[in-house]
């Protein structure tokens, strides 16, 4: 079903995320091997809103199996990136959520992500104020590292839209 869905949606992106974490039992090799682009590989766990409810040594392994396999990207998340380890040619995606508010300290989380290993550095953050977004544009344009910046919620649409004109290495929708 799942490379189904990415054979039906590669026409529309440049890359595709698979959710780890969305999936029983993934087969890591033929999920990467099917894909007709470039992955990204994501297994969220529950504290971060996503799906991964086991041991976090093994969604962590996942990770970095995924990475062996030959994901493009692999997505840890900050408070995790000190435990993976890289392998392959995975490029590594540290990312921050924050689902309540955009923080006063971007930019020094940003440096933390960077600080982790990022080779891309990814800010999820809630906009409760539509200023929210020139906030993450302002750290976008001014970033050095590659950065995917976006607010989520109402008022932080736009910033899926005009991210890239700031600088945002990627933005994300979802297909279906």
């Amino acid at each position: 079903e799942c490379v189904e869905q990415m054979q039906r949606t590669a026409a529309l992106s440049d890359l595709l995320e698979i959710r780890l974490d969305g999936i029983v039992e993934p087969d890591l090799d033929l999920l990467i091997e099917s894909s007709p682009k470039p992955v990204i590989c994501t297994n969220r766990p529950l504290r971060e809103r996503g799906k991964f409810d086991g041991d976090e040594s093994a969604r962590i392994d996942m990770l970095e199996q995924a990475a062996a396999l030959g994901a493009a990207y692999v997505d840890i998340e900050l408070d995790s990136a000190e435990s993976f380890k890289r392998s392959g040619n995975a490029k590594v995606i540290v990312s921050y959520h924050n689902f309540d508010e955009t923080p006063k300290d971007l930019q020094a989380i940003h440096c933390a992500c960077v600080d982790a290993g990022a080779d891309i550095v990814k800010l999820a953050v809630y906009a409760n104020d539509i200023s929210d977004n020139a906030a993450m544009f302002r750290l976008l344009e001014n970033s050095q590292v590659p950065t995917i910046g976006l607010c989520m919620g109402e008022r932080g649409q736009i910033s899926r839209i005009l991210a890239p004109k700031f600088g945002s290495f990627l933005t994300f929708a979802s297909v279906g």
